[in-house]
Parts: C-alpha cells; structure tokens; sequence
C-alpha cells in the first residue's frame, strides 16, 4: 500500500511545504489523542471553512451571477450552524470520507491491473475547474475501478452514519482516530520520502501487514480518547433532603460529571 502511493506523493522539496506537512502531523496527532473530546466546536470551525471556501469557489466554478463574498458568508454560516445543530450527521459524514478514500485506494490497488494514475499536463490542468478536473480523472480512470469505487465508497459512507447515528460515542471516536493517522500518516510519508527515503526500508513491505498497522493505530487512538471523555454517570439527587441546619439541598449541577472527578 505504501508502495503504491509513493509514486503520487507531492515531494517536500522547500521549506514551506515541509513546514505545512509539520503542521498537518501535529494536527493529525492531535486529533488522534484527544480530538473527540472537542469534536463539536472542531466540527463546526472545519464546517465554516468548508462552507466559506465552497461558497466563494462554486459561483466562480459554475459561472453563477452571485456574489461571491456573499455566498462564502452564507456557505459558512449554514455549514457552521448545520455542524453545531446536527454533529452525529457531520461525524459520519467525516468519517465517511476517511473510510470511502481507504476503500478507494484499496480498488485502486487491486483492481487498476497495473493502468498508471491518469495525470494531465499541468497547461492542461490550468484550463479546467476542479470539478471539471475531478470529472476528468473519474472518465479516464479503467473500467474496473469505475465500477466498483462506487459500491464501495457508497457502503463505506452509509456504514458510517449509520455507526455515528446509532452509538455516537464510538462514531466520534473512530471519526477523529481514524482521520488522524490518515492525516498524520500520508503527512509523515511526503516527508520521508523527500527528506530521508533510507527510512522507507523500516515500513513492512506487506500490504496486509501496512493495513493491520493502520488498524491498530485507530484501535489505540479510539481507547486513548476513550478515557478523555466525559462519563454520563447520573448523579443522586434527592429533592425533599435537608442539611443540619433545616435548609433545603442545593440543586445539582447541569453539568456531567468528569470520569476522573
């Protein structure tokens, strides 16, 4: 598996990039350790971004006559709202893409029989949208993957929203466990590959062995969260009971206790 990515991995070559591929790790660590803990308000502030972006982009992509400050403005405020009112659909919807770009990548590398990445030249690249450019890719890819990327992504997105709507405690963690190590992992990866490649001799070269690593990382990340994240234990609370000087008990706090409290 890495492998097959390694030939379409931007390289790392100045300092900028190099920095942003730092900064995506630490992200991605970070989401992996503890990143349930938030996932809201990190939700809602990657929903605003993605809105805001989408809303300035499609008029420009799509030849709408809007304008597009005011799009992005209600692009970010309906995705942002969207994310806080409902975030079990947009954890799925996160995890969704994380598990349907790893099945896409694993059609890819069992079914391409051995077709190369549809690449256009970067001229041509410059005259296209990225829908266009996104579309393009998807017509010139070989028959066997078209046919069945979409089963696979299509069952990967369904399984999970319906493990985020369902037990949103084990949607959430694996959401942000799962999105870490691919962030952190393919992050890790561009590095190595510009900047020390002799390291690439310690990856298993099996790929059943490179997918059980990966496995295993969620699994750990999931547990790690686990213990982060506040308990539902329902505190006693007995309305009618006095202290020792005859006044009437405090009411419980609305808050949820801390599992560590």
């Amino acid at each position: 598996m890495v492998q097959e990515l390694l030939p379409y991995l931007p390289q790392a070559s100045t300092a900028d990039t190099t920095a942003l591929c730092i900064a995506i790790m630490i992200v991605g660590a970070l989401m992996w350790l503890c990143g349930a803990v938030w996932s809201r308000g990190l939700l809602t502030l990657a929903a605003v971004a993605l809105g805001g972006t989408l809303g300035m982009m499609m008029p420009r992509w799509q030849n709408w006559p809007i304008n597009t400050m005011a799009a992005c403005v209600l692009g970010a405020v309906f995705c942002g709202l969207s994310a806080f009112v409902l975030p079990r659909v947009w954890v799925g919807l996160m995890l969704g893409v994380v598990l349907s770009a790893w099945v896409a990548l694993a059609v890819w590398i069992n079914f391409r029989g051995g077709a190369p990445w549809p690449w256009r030249a970067a001229w041509e690249v410059a005259m296209m949208t990225p829908p266009e450019h996104a579309l393009d890719i998807w017509q010139r890819m070989p028959e066997t993957v078209r046919r069945v990327v979409p089963y696979g992504a299509g069952t990967a997105m369904i399984s999970a929203l319906s493990l985020a709507l369902l037990f949103p405690r084990v949607g959430r963690l694996m959401c942000f466990s799962a999105g870490g190590v691919t962030m952190l992992s393919l992050s890790a990866l561009v590095l190595i590959c510009s900047r020390r490649p002799d390291w690439l001799m310690y990856v298993p070269p099996r790929m059943d062995a490179q997918a059980a690593a990966l496995g295993i990382l969620v699994l750990l990340g999931m547990v790690l969260q686990w213990q982060f994240l506040p308990s539902r234990r329902e505190v006693p609370w007995e309305p009618h009971r006095h202290d020792d000087d005859g006044a009437r008990a405090a009411l419980p706090s609305s808050r949820v206790p801390h599992k560590f409290a």
